[in-house]
């Protein structure tokens, strides 16, 4: 599945990897509880994604022994790296060399990744916990910081260059980035009067806020009209992800064909187009019939094709070329000879359709 996610849609320059769960509330081995999540327990998923919500990758977590949270072929990093830059890691690996943007949050971050992640061609901005390793003590003292006033330190090792941030907002905030600068910048922030006040702040927190909800805009689209049923069944949360399998084609819908459609529209248009796919063919021997079967004229006034495939989701009707030819429907009703090369994508019959003759608007009765 991810493979078919990279394949089928250009993936965002900036992308930002979270934490997800999908609801689950019976018992299983791989059940985790989240307290600080919207649904705090169930299973977690490692997901990056786009600001349009649209992902690119996602990972079910099974526990720290899980293989997909390490890399085999890194023998030294993976005994080097912890549980959360092995995730990071992984979910990043497609990406190496590609001139990517990844955000993350503090569960992820140390230094030591973020000199990896350059080292391989990727560009990481996240914030970091006070206590992890390898962070100046020199920065200024919270007593000492005006509400937006900031501090930073820079440290570089061969071409890699290593920014360390603290921002004064509303507490003290810490981030961490290997491909910004120093330059300032400024954020809004809504007062008790709802009036919008600017407030200064490092441009790598800027960006870090613009670019860091796409996970949580992809748990909002699933959340709008989800397939969550109360069960106890592991096994129906599997429903969890073909949600975001369709939320995924959502967004790329709304990239490719430049529509505004909310999900509820984008999910009866794919339920109407299932419904109305040919049906497979039965297996086995065919049943023995008592009455004879009845001849059927050679030009018939019927066409082969029933009119709840002809005419039900007409948007996913399309005139598409064969290399073969083939005797026009609406042409032989009409005792017309005609052998065209066009032909219907979702009735599999030919059609003409050209500058004398438009016989695949006549078959679907569009006016």
């Amino acid at each position: 599945m991810n493979n078919n996610y990279m394949q089928l849609y250009n993936v965002s320059r900036k992308v930002s990897i979270d934490e997800s769960m999908i609801l689950y509330k019976g018992r299983h081995s791989i059940k985790q509880y989240n307290p600080m999540k919207p649904i705090n327990r169930g299973y977690k998923l490692w997901v990056r994604a786009d600001m349009d919500g649209y992902i690119s990758k996602f990972d079910v977590y099974e526990g720290k022994t899980d293989t997909s949270s390490g890399d085999s072929e890194d023998n030294g990093t993976e005994q080097e790296f912890g549980l959360g830059e092995q995730v990071l890691q992984t979910m990043t690996k497609d990406l190496f060399g590609k001139d990517h943007q990844v955000y993350f949050d503090n569960i992820f971050t140390s230094i030591p990744l973020m000199e990896y992640l350059k080292a391989n061609g990727v560009d990481a901005c996240g914030t970091i916990r006070s206590h992890r390793k390898c962070l100046p003590h020199d920065l200024k003292a919270d007593s000492n910081m005006a509400p937006d006033e900031y501090d930073y330190r820079v440290t570089k090792q061969g071409i890699i260059i290593i920014v360390f941030y603290k921002w004064k907002d509303n507490k003290s905030v810490f981030l961490v980035s290997n491909f910004h600068g120093t330059e300032a910048s400024a954020v809004s922030r809504t007062q008790k009067d709802g009036y919008k006040k600017q407030f200064h702040c490092p441009a790598a927190v800027k960006e870090y806020t613009e670019n860091m909800g796409g996970v949580d805009k992809a748990d909002m689209l699933c959340a709008v009209h989800g397939l969550d049923r109360k069960s106890k069944k592991w096994w129906h949360t599997i429903f969890g992800i073909i949600d975001r399998t369709l939320i995924i084609a959502y967004v790329a819908y709304c990239k490719t064909e430049s529509s505004k459609i909310t999900t509820l529209e984008f999910r009866r248009l794919v339920a109407q187009t299932l419904i109305t796919l040919d049906q497979p063919p039965k297996v086995g021997r065919p049943a023995l019939s008592v009455t004879p079967p009845v001849s059927k004229k050679r030009r018939s006034s019927e066409f082969s094709v029933p009119k709840s495939i002809k005419l039900q989701n007409r948007g996913a009707h399309w005139v598409i070329c064969d290399k073969k030819r083939g005797r026009c429907k609406e042409c032989q009703r009409n005792k017309v000879e005609s052998r065209p090369h066009s032909l219907c994508s979702m009735c599999k019959v030919f059609l003409r359709c050209n500058e004398n003759k438009n016989c695949f608007a006549a078959f679907h009765e569009v006016e």
